[in-house]
């Protein structure tokens, strides 16, 4: 398979994250379990709480909210990797620089074999990869047709330039596949440049995988579609920035 890590010497990525999820919840001391089973790679442990809000269109009282159980936010030492558990999903992020794909992938692995320990073979409901790119573009001016295939601006005949731009679409890859793309253009990361964002999110939406092997070849796929995402949504001019 394509790795974008492996075809440019200086990949844009600044955020790479996989997450499963399975229906139903595990018991709060199962992710406790799981926190405390991680917690020699993920030294750093923040409890998120959520907070969710009941109310009725027509006044009659609605029912309460059903629980979310716990959920945990895990770092690594040096701030390169974030896990995210909770009772129904666990999401691994790497933060920049990207290791590329098969450290990544190795990674998760890791993390995953000890999710399935204490998880159990429970069906995975859903697959989801998101990467976040940021493309630096020397300048004060930027055209974005002419760094991206996608993206928002002024009608030519305003004859206005965008200090600030943001786009989302989204569709199905195929049967199993869907997709959202989103574009921004944010405040610069480095001096006489501006700063262009493709957020990319690709994912399984019913998986029922059951194996460990139907789910690494799920997500497999899911890194396939992503990278073609990735090189629909570009031009050679681009390209350049990362070689």
């Amino acid at each position: 398979m394509t790795d974008n890590s492996l075809t440019y010497a200086h990949p844009p990525i600044v955020e790479a994250t996989v997450e499963l999820r399975i229906g139903g919840r595990i018991p709060d001391d199962d992710v406790d379990k799981l926190q405390r089973l991680l917690a020699p790679e993920y030294a750093k442990v923040e409890p998120v709480t959520e907070f969710l809000i009941a109310f009725s269109l027509d006044g009659t009282q609605p029912p309460p909210p059903p629980p979310t159980g716990k959920k945990y936010k895990l770092t690594s030492e040096n701030g390169a990797w974030i896990v995210q558990l909770g009772a129904s999903s666990v999401a691994l992020s790497n933060l920049a620089p990207y290791v590329g794909w098969l450290d990544f992938q190795k990674q998760f692995r890791c993390v995953y074999t000890i999710w399935r320990r204490v998880v159990g073979k429970r069906p995975v409901e859903r697959l989801g990869m998101r990467y976040i790119n940021r493309v630096d573009i020397p300048g004060n001016v930027v055209k974005p047709e002419e760094w991206f295939t996608v993206y928002s601006q002024f009608p030519d005949e305003l004859g206005l330039s965008a200090n600030e731009a943001q786009s989302v679409i989204a569709g199905t890859l195929n049967q199993e596949i869907g997709v959202k793309i989103a574009t921004a253009l944010v405040p610069p990361a480095l001096i006489d440049h501006l700063s262009l964002v493709l957020d990319i999110d690709v994912f399984h939406t019913a998986v029922a995988v059951k194996g460990d092997d139907e789910v690494w070849a799920a997500i497999g796929a899911l890194h396939d579609q992503k990278n073609r995402v990735f090189e629909s949504c570009i031009t050679d001019r681009t390209r350049e920035l990362f070689r």
